[in-house]
């Protein structure tokens, strides 16, 4: 009788200690299941942050492009000696100053754009595991300050020594989808413009210039029916649909397969013999110290110097219709063989 009673609780031992398992394994199996839910709805939480951060930087800059060149042109347009001229430069900004910034008077188009932005004296451009990351919205020729810091699943350890970033001496920039018109056609990131028109519309470069020396090209990448595409600078404000240099706001050559002319307000002038095919290139060379602008067609100077006297800032432009396709090529150096 005494062997069955220990028999009976051996056996009863058993059955507890496999039942405390069970329920122990069933913990722990539940446990690991929410650490993996919890983890992936942290991974997806910090991936939707990132695109925030991401998204308002791209928007910051693109807001502060817009109100540093309209800015910039206000400047210019406070130097009008001629009282007309004044009226008229800021009668152009009234309707509207560019996408998004719309306003019945300039000081409100201004104060608009001031705060949809938030200006920072520090930006924390980059997070993550990787040692190289990639920062828009930097200016060419200008220098800034940098510094890291590493961290892990103990902390966030300190700063290091500040370093200095030069940005390249010549400016890289590409079309600007935002100021073209309509009917303009992008591509290949934004170096490639087109047109859905027969007349002729304007897109213009990213870039804005109001000092040092500029050159970059534009090469034809298609050219039928000789039409005559005109390229050159222009203010933020020309008008889109209509050959470069038919308003005051800009100022172009024109030229098709036989000959070209300089233009500006519609005056035309310089004509010159030579012209394009598809193959070739028109360099722009803008030069702020001098205040002239020069044009060049396949390396060589084409006629004398275009404009002189220029002063404020300047955008670079282009303006085509359906039978060219042209491609941007930018942070070239300027050319040697300069007409004097």
């Amino acid at each position: 009788m005494a062997k069955s009673t220990a028999a009976a609780q051996m056996e009863n031992g058993v059955e507890f200690e496999a039942c405390l398992v069970a329920q122990c394994d069933s913990l722990i199996e539940a446990l690991t299941r929410q650490k993996a839910k919890l983890l992936t709805k942290v991974t997806k939480e910090k991936e939707y942050k990132l695109k925030v951060v991401r998204d308002q930087i791209t928007h910051c800059t693109m807001k502060l492009r817009q109100t540093t060149g309209m800015m910039e042109y206000c400047l210019e347009v406070l130097k009008e000696n001629d009282p007309s001229g004044f009226l008229q430069s800021v009668k152009a900004l009234e309707p509207k100053v560019g996408p998004g910034l719309t306003s019945p008077t300039l000081a409100d188009s201004l104060l608009q754009t001031i705060l949809q932005l938030d200006f920072i004296k520090a930006k924390e451009v980059y997070v993550g595991k990787e040692t190289v990351c990639t920062v828009d919205g930097l200016h060419f020729n200008s220098s800034y300050n940098a510094r890291v810091k590493a961290y892990n699943g103990i902390g966030v350890g300190p700063y290091s020594k500040t370093v200095v970033l030069k940005t390249s001496d010549v400016a890289w920039f590409t079309f600007d989808p935002t100021s073209a018109h309509r009917d303009i056609v992008l591509s290949n990131e934004n170096q490639t413009v087109s047109c859905n028109s027969y007349d002729d519309r304007v897109v213009l470069g990213t870039a804005a210039f109001s000092k040092g020396i500029h050159y970059w090209e534009v090469s034809i990448d298609r050219y039928d029916n000789h039409p005559d595409p005109a390229f050159g600078v222009a203010r933020i404000n020309t008008m889109k649909d209509m050959m470069l240099g038919k308003d005051d706001k800009a100022w172009a050559m024109y030229v098709d397969n036989n000959r070209s002319w300089f233009m500006h307000n519609n005056s035309h002038t310089n004509r010159a013999e030579g012209g394009i095919t598809k193959g070739s290139t028109v360099g722009i060379l803008l030069d702020l110290t001098k205040h002239t602008l020069t044009f060049f067609i396949n390396k060589q100077q084409h006629g004398p110097t275009a404009f002189e006297n220029l002063d404020g800032v300047f955008v670079p432009a282009v303006s085509l219709n359906r039978n060219v396709q042209v491609t941007l090529l930018t942070g070239l150096e300027v050319p040697k063989n300069i007409k004097q």
